[in-house]
């Protein structure tokens, strides 16, 4: 790659990495389950299509994340979506470790997917929206290996908690510990998206180039004719 090795900042690898976090968070989500169902079905005395229900809450509520995603992160930002998924991970993980009912447990469930869907519709979105377009597709393929990196440690958290306690304990206290484990990567990468910038073709879009070229000149230290053209190529793109 001619002059690539400075060409790609660091800049650009750090975003790219804090947003693919996101995928860190959807894989997480998708494995905690795994370790907890053995302890909730006793705990609240669930028939096997309830815990099935409780099981399948955040493909069930990320069905409706995606149908919305794209039009939101439209109207307010991408970064600001990011955000709202964040939270809503994290009020998930927060419901299921408190819950005192199945009730409570469905509508967390259900959260928790809502921002599950939404960011895994939205982050190689804003990946590819950022990057460069020779390194865009190596810069998304971050995303799917940070999903199997969540669920990789999902596996090792519970795997901690239900091997280091009692059977009395875990139907207790270790399956809600397996849950609140998981707000902590919500509340990191609400935090961290506070360090990335917002998608140049959302600002575009809504009429700030200058803020747009500057970000993309930011990630790429391309020549401001490179540039010029490729804000030109997004305008075309969102005229047509």
């Amino acid at each position: 790659m001619k002059n690539k090795g400075k060409s790609y900042t660091k800049y650009l690898l750090i975003t790219v990495l804090i947003a693919a976090f996101g995928g860190f968070l959807f894989g997480y989500d998708q494995g905690v389950m795994s370790g907890a169902i053995n302890y909730i079905g006793p705990v609240f005395h669930m028939s096997s299509g309830v815990l099935g229900f409780v099981s399948g809450g955040i493909p069930l509520g990320a069905f409706f994340g995606c149908l919305i995603a794209g039009w939101l992160s439209d109207k307010i930002g991408r970064k600001i979506v990011m955000s709202i998924s964040a939270i809503l991970f994290t009020l998930s993980g927060l419901g299921c470790a408190l819950a005192g009912s199945v009730s409570l447990m469905i509508i967390s469930r259900l959260i928790g997917g809502l921002g599950i869907g939404m960011v895994s519709t939205l982050v190689p979105v804003y990946i590819a929206e950022i990057a460069p377009k020779d390194i865009r597709g190596k810069m998304v393929g971050g995303y799917q290996l940070a999903i199997a990196c969540g669920i990789f440690i999902v596996y090792l958290v519970n795997a901690i908690i239900a091997n280091t306690h009692s059977l009395a304990w875990n139907e207790d206290v270790g399956w809600r510990m397996m849950f609140f484990a998981g707000m902590v990567p919500g509340i990191l990468f609400f935090l961290l998206i506070f360090a990335i910038p917002e998608s140049p073709r959302f600002l575009i879009n809504k009429n700030k180039s200058d803020q747009a070229s500057a970000i993309l000149q930011r990630m790429s230290n391309e020549p401001t004719e490179k540039v010029d053209e490729e804000i030109n190529e997004i305008h075309a793109s969102i005229q047509s």
